[in-house]
């Protein structure tokens, strides 16, 4: 598990690094635009399809191996420990098939875009065509990292009480 880890680790790095430039693009497109009336050429384009789509979903595996995510409490207040980890891993089980179909459509629409080396309308220097290959790379993470984390609930190395829940309830 410690190269599954390890990957989704970089994931979160690669985040952290986009939501850096993401800054410092929209810091240069204002300053641009106070200073000399006009924006940073291709700032929009640039942080739709480039540093949105990485910080959206390159941290989803992170997240999820981490045990991170969001969990209704309502539901999961009430429920014993043995329930919760059957629900956690029925719950992986049925996202894991939804994350291929969205990989494989998602793969579909990066190589389409590819092979027309698709480029913002505005600033034809631009392509936005990594983008759609950054959504095809936070799936696979995500692929990683469901069986991981079902093999540690199994295991017992993950609770599925959330933090939130257990000091709630104590």
């Amino acid at each position: 598990m410690g190269v599954i880890d390890a990957i989704t680790r970089a994931g979160a790095v690669i985040v952290g690094l986009a939501l850096l430039i993401l800054l410092l693009t929209t810091v240069v497109d204002v300053a641009m635009r106070n200073a000399i009336g006009t924006p940073l050429p291709g700032s929009l384009a640039m942080v739709t399809y480039w540093w949105m789509p990485t910080i959206g979903i390159i941290g989803l595996g992170y997240i999820h191996l981490r045990n991170e995510q969001i969990v209704m409490t309502l539901l999961a207040e009430n429920a014993s420990e043995r329930a919760l980890r059957r629900l956690e891993i029925v719950v992986d089980v049925l996202v894991f098939g939804l994350v291929v179909l969205l990989l494989v459509v998602s793969w579909e629409s990066a190589m389409e875009h590819f092979g027309y080396l698709s480029a913002d309308s505005t600033h034809k220097w631009l392509p936005i065509w990594p983008g759609r290959f950054v959504l095809v790379a936070g799936l696979v993470i995500v692929l990683l990292a469901i069986p991981a984390r079902i093999y540690r609930i199994l295991k017992g190395t993950i609770n599925p009480v959330p933090d939130e829940i257990n000091e709630a309830t104590e």
